[in-house]
């Protein structure tokens, strides 16, 4: 039986192919070895600050690596991951914090024209659960021992042994511990809590890259906001996969041509008007997008003419899911009708 358990099936394909990108960011390029060292030095270190099983662990960030290296991190530890958005407002923000429980938070030291520091220097007295702040940036940061430095507990935890690949042996109960604690879009109130196990969110992307017909070594555009069960799910099922992320840390449809085109994406993943809107773009008729082959287009729904649309370029798959399903209940296949 193949693991349920995100930490073991991330170890199984580290072994498989260390050297593959897993991670492709602007410059960056990260293998699946690197992210392998980060995520057990994040891990070690977390664990030297006292968090563990069960404990909440806020991932406060866009779509950058650190957000896979933090998800892989928890996942070793038993933690829960909490993805938020990273444009939520002061109060929405403190909201889902508290509501969580989160013991400690991931975020940038500055993104999109806010300084993330200042804005945690406001939020800690009013969350007496969250004791650490972990910036991910280049700057020197605060004195107060609540803040630390993402890259400073990578590099301190090098060579330490107690979560090291050989201590990360989950059992088949632990595929039944929560991986990740996501947040609904509040459309009908507050947001509400959404509590998914390991088996949840691993077996619902296993399942949906078979009926994609996903490829060991697809490359996958993943500009869905990694906040998103959308966005967590591309990131579960790439690596299900053996597959490399191409990140856009925010969708803009000419940089994701840019992406697509230069980076020999094969998966495209989307809303419907994230595909309209890279249709739309005036660079589009002159992008050479060949290797692309499959993706989902779903969170809204999706007419048979534009299904048409994308088809010519792009043969996509229509899927509905929620939230609380972690996401996908049913998935169109290959060959069916617009």
């Amino acid at each position: 039986m193949p693991t349920s358990h995100l930490a073991t099936l991330f170890q199984e394909r580290m072994q498989a192919h260390p050297d593959r990108e897993l991670v492709v960011h602007g410059a960056r390029r990260m293998s699946y070895a690197e992210v392998e060292r980060q995520a057990g030095g994040l891990a070690a270190s977390l664990a030297g600050l006292g968090i563990g099983a069960g404990d909440k662990v806020a991932v406060d960030l866009p779509n950058w690596p650190e957000w896979i290296v933090a998800l892989l991190a928890g996942a070793r530890l038993g933690a829960t991951v909490v993805p938020v958005d990273p444009a939520l407002s002061f109060h929405e923000l403190k909201y889902q914090l508290r509501h969580s429980e989160a013991r400690a938070v991931v975020t940038p030291e500055v993104w999109n024209g806010t300084d993330y520091l200042e804005l945690y220097e406001e939020l800690l007295p009013d969350l007496p659960d969250l004791h650490h702040v972990i910036t991910v940036g280049p700057e020197d940061v605060w004195t107060d021992d609540r803040f630390v430095q993402f890259e400073e507990l990578v590099r301190t935890a090098e060579g330490r042994t107690a979560v090291r690949p050989s201590a990360v042996r989950p059992s088949a109960a632990d595929a039944d511990e929560p991986l990740a604690l996501l947040y609904t879009s509040g459309t009908m109130g507050k947001p509400k809590g959404v509590l998914l196990s390991h088996r949840n969110l691993v077996e619902t992307a296993r399942l949906s890259a078979e009926a994609l017909e996903l490829r060991d070594g697809d490359r996958a555009l993943a500009a869905v906001p990694f906040f998103h069960v959308f966005g967590v799910s591309t990131v579960v099922g790439t690596i299900c996969a053996g597959g490399t992320l191409v990140l856009q840390e925010r969708f803009e449809a000419g940089g994701a041509l840019e992406l697509l085109e230069q980076e020999r994406v094969t998966v495209c993943h989307g809303v419907p008007t994230m595909f309209q809107l890279l249709m739309r773009d005036r660079t589009f008729a002159g992008r050479d997008l060949t290797a692309l082959r499959t993706g989902v287009v779903a969170g809204a729904p999706v007419s048979p003419d534009l299904v048409r649309k994308i088809r010519t370029w792009c043969n996509v798959e229509i899927a509905y899911g929620l939230t609380e399903t972690g996401p996908t209940i049913c998935m169109t296949r290959h060959g069916d009708p617009a």
